[in-house]
C-alpha cells in the first residue's frame, strides 16, 4: 500500500489546508524559518561544546516543537511549548555556547549546567503527562456571530449596564492617576505617582482589563454587522487605548491584552496557529523593548524607540529564565517551603499574614547578591526551590493537568451570539498568552495578572448571565397561562 507521505505531513502542518488563506501558509513558513536561521546561526559561532548539555536541549527542542506541530491551535499547552521551545531549549544553547551571564554572576559549573536542563526536560515531560494527548478545536474565532439579545429590555439593560461601568472606572483610573494625561498614557510617569497598594492592585490587574474587555467584546459585536459603524469604532479604539495604553500597563498585560485585540478583531482571517506563533515572537523580539522604553521615559530628555535593540539589551537579564535555574543549582539555593503558597494566597495583605514571603525573584537575587531583583524565575523553578525534584514532578504534572482542564472548558460549546461565546473565546485566548508569561516568570506577578483578567472576564459573563435570566423570567411571566 502506498503512503501519501507530503499529503498527511501537510495534514499534520496545515489541518483543512484547502480553507487557510495564503498569508496562514507564509506565517508556517515565516516560524519555521527562524528557527531553521538560529540553528544556522548557531552551528555558525563559536565558543564552548557540551555534549549531554546540548542533547538535553535538544531533546526539549524536539518535544516542544512536537506538541506545536500536534495541537490544531494556539491554546495553553501550545504557550507552554512556545516557553519551552525558547526559554529552555534554544536560548540556553547560546548562553552557554557564549558564556553568557547576567547580573554579573560568575559562571556555573558544567554539572549546575546539565543538572538544570535535565530539570528542565523533566519539567516538559511531566507537564505533557498531565495534558495529555488533546489536539483542541480547529473553529477559528470567525465562528463568533453578532450579539443577540432575548429581548429589548435585555439590549437595554446590557448597554446601559456596560456604559456605566465604563464610565465609573475610567473615572477612577483618572482620579487614581490624579487626571494627569502622561500618568495614564505612560507607564514611567504613572509608577512615579504616589499609590496605595490595593488601589494599584485594583486598577492594573482589575478595572484596566475590564475596561478592555468590555470594549472588546462591543468592537467584536459591530464588525460582525451588515453595516460597521466605523465612527463608534473608531472612538471606541480610541477610549481604550487612552485607559489602558499598551505603553502605560506592564508589557506582560499589554501582550496579553493586545495579540488578541489585533487577531481576533483587525485580522481575524489570519488568525492561524503559526500566525499567532510569529506575533508572539515578534512582539517579544520587537515590540517589548520598544515598549520598555517608555518605563524610563520619565527620566531622560530625548526618546530613543530604537535604544534597546542591541546585544547588551537582549543579554541584560530579558531571557535569563534558564540562566536563573543554573544559578539556583550552582548555588544550591532552597527557600522556606512557602513560596508557592505565597503565589496562591498573593492577594492577603501583609498586615494579616507577618511571614509572607515575598516574591522568589527577589529573595533569590538577595541570596546571590545581585544588584537586580525582578528577574525571571521559572515556575518549575518555584517548584524546585520549595519542594525539589518531587515538586518540579508533582507541579507540573498538575500544571499540565489544569491548563488541559482550562482549553476543555473554554472550548466547549456556547449558544452562538452570546456574551458567554465572546467571553469564552477572549478569555481562551487571553489566558493562553499570559500563560507563557506565567510560566517564564516571576510567577508572583503573572499569577496577579492571570487571575485580573480572569475575574474581570467572569464578572462581565456573570453580570450578563443575571440580567438575561431576568429578562427570560419577565418574558416567562408576562406570557399568558394556558
Amino acid at each position: 500500500m502506498l503512503v501519501d507521505s507530503n499529503g498527511l505531513l501537510r495534514k499534520v502542518l496545515l489541518p483543512q489546508d484547502r480553507q487557510k488563506p495564503k498569508l496562514s501558509r507564509t506565517s508556517l513558513v515565516s516560524f519555521f524559518a527562524i528557527l531553521g536561521g538560529l540553528f544556522v546561526l548557531y552551528t555558525m559561532i563559536d565558543g564552548r561544546v557540551n555534549l549531554w548539555y546540548s542533547g538535553l536541549h535538544f531533546l526539549i527542542i524536539g518535544l516542544s516543537l512536537s506538541h506545536l506541530l500536534w495541537v490544531r491551535r494556539f491554546n495553553l499547552g501550545a504557550s507552554y511549548s512556545l516557553f519551552a521551545l525558547f526559554f529552555f531549549g534554544i536560548i540556553p544553547l547560546f548562553e552557554y555556547r557564549l558564556g553568557i551571564t547576567y547580573n554579573d554572576a560568575a559562571t556555573p559549573t558544567d554539572a549546575s549546567y546539565v543538572t538544570a536542563a535535565a530539570y528542565a526536560l523533566l519539567s516538559s515531560v511531566c507537564f505533557y503527562i498531565g495534558y495529555g494527548l488533546k489536539r483542541g478545536s480547529t473553529e477559528p474565532t470567525a465562528v463568533l456571530r453578532r450579539l443577540r439579545f432575548v429581548s429589548g429590555r435585555h439590549r437595554q439593560l446590557v448597554t446601559w449596564t456596560a456604559g456605566f461601568v465604563l464610565i465609573a472606572l475610567a473615572v477612577f483610573i483618572a482620579a487614581f492617576y490624579k487626571f494627569s494625561v502622561s500618568s495614564i498614557l505612560l507607564r514611567g510617569f504613572g509608577e512615579e505617582t504616589q499609590q496605595s497598594a490595593m488601589g494599584n492592585s485594583f486598577t492594573t490587574y482589575f478595572a484596566r482589563p475590564m475596561i478592555f474587555n468590555l470594549i472588546l467584546i462591543a468592537l467584536l459585536s459591530m464588525a460582525r454587522r451588515k453595516s460597521v459603524p466605523h465612527a463608534k469604532m473608531f472612538a471606541l479604539c480610541c477610549f481604550v487605548m487612552f485607559f489602558v495604553s499598551p505603553i502605560g500597563i506592564p508589557r506582560s498585560l499589554a501582550g496579553a491584552l493586545y495579540i488578541p485585540m489585533l487577531m481576533m478583531l483587525f485580522i481575524p482571517k489570519y488568525h492561524s496557529k503559526y500566525a499567532l506563533l510569529c506575533v508572539i515572537v515578534f512582539a517579544v523580539l520587537f515590540a517589548a523593548p520598544v515598549a520598555d522604553v517608555f518605563r524610563s521615559i520619565n527620566h531622560q530628555s530625548d526618546v530613543d524607540l530604537g535604544e534597546n535593540f542591541n546585544v547588551a539589551y537582549v543579554f541584560a537579564g530579558h531571557f535569563d529564565a534558564f540562566h536563573n535555574l543554573a544559578q539556583v543549582v550552582e548555588l544550591d539555593y532552597a527557600s522556606a517551603g512557602w513560596q508557592v503558597v505565597g503565589i496562591l494566597l498573593f492577594w492577603v495583605p501583609r498586615s494579616l499574614w507577618d511571614g509572607k514571603p515575598q516574591g522568589t525573584s527577589f529573595d533569590f537575587a538577595d541570596f546571590a547578591g545581585w544588584d537586580a531583583h525582578n528577574i525571571s524565575f521559572t515556575l518549575p523553578a518555584e517548584f524546585y526551590v520549595d519542594y525539589g525534584v518531587w515538586g518540579i514532578i508533582l507541579g507540573m504534572f498538575v500544571v499540565g493537568t489544569i491548563y488541559r482542564g482550562l482549553d476543555n472548558v473554554l472550548t466547549k460549546p456556547r449558544t452562538p451570539g452570546t456574551v458567554a461565546s465572546y467571553v469564552a473565546a477572549i478569555s481562551h485566548f487571553e489566558l493562553s498568552v499570559l500563560g507563557l508569561y506565567l510560566i517564564r516568570g516571576s510567577v508572583l506577578s503573572s499569577f496577579a495578572y492571570t487571575v485580573g483578567v480572569g475575574a474581570a472576564l467572569f464578572t462581565i459573563n456573570f453580570a450578563e448571565s443575571c440580567i438575561r435570566g431576568l429578562c427570560l423570567e419577565r418574558i416567562r411571566l408576562a406570557q399568558p397561562a394556558e
